[in-house]
């Protein structure tokens, strides 16, 4: 798994940013790395390419997690995110993760949090680029307003 480091940290990330709480983002990350190790992801020499398939091994673990609710009831919440600082408030985000579509939670996640490139993200979910940026804007629509109540009226938290 050396040279993937840094995109580990990413997957465990977007985990933590769509997973129900932190036990399941660690459960998650870790699948996604045991079937990291049966890939050939480090033999793939285009980055773009091995990017998405990374991420691709990672919405494919998601989603069959989220077709398991047997297993999703079994995860004990634990209270503190695994790799969020204390100070981070993520009231609004958790809304958003209630109330958003799956797709759009996971784009806002890739893109909009993580940075990844639209190309990448939109080949990781098997769709277009105008799809992609028509979930992000879905998503954002939902969100802004959910970050505008936290912050106050005048701008400030």
């Amino acid at each position: 798994m050396k040279g993937l480091e840094k995109h580990i940290q990413e997957m465990g990330l977007f985990f933590y940013l769509v997973a129900t709480n932190e036990q399941q983002a660690e459960n998650l990350t870790q699948k996604t790395i045991n079937r990291l190790r049966d890939s050939n992801l480090q033999e793939i020499p285009n980055e773009f390419e091995r990017d998405a398939k990374l991420f691709t091994l990672a919405l494919q673990v998601f989603y069959k997690s989220q077709k398991s609710p047997g297993w999703l009831k079994s995860v004990v919440q634990k209270s503190l995110p695994f790799l969020a600082s204390h100070s981070v408030e993520l009231g609004p985000w958790k809304q958003f993760q209630r109330r958003a579509r799956t797709e759009d939670l996971v784009t806002v996640a890739l893109v909009g949090v993580l940075g990844l490139e639209a190309k990448v993200a939109a080949n990781a979910q098997g769709v277009s680029e105008g799809t992609l940026k028509y979930r992000m804007a879905r998503g954002l629509k939902q969100l802004s307003p959910l970050l505008a109540v936290e912050r106050g009226a005048d701008g400030r938290a």
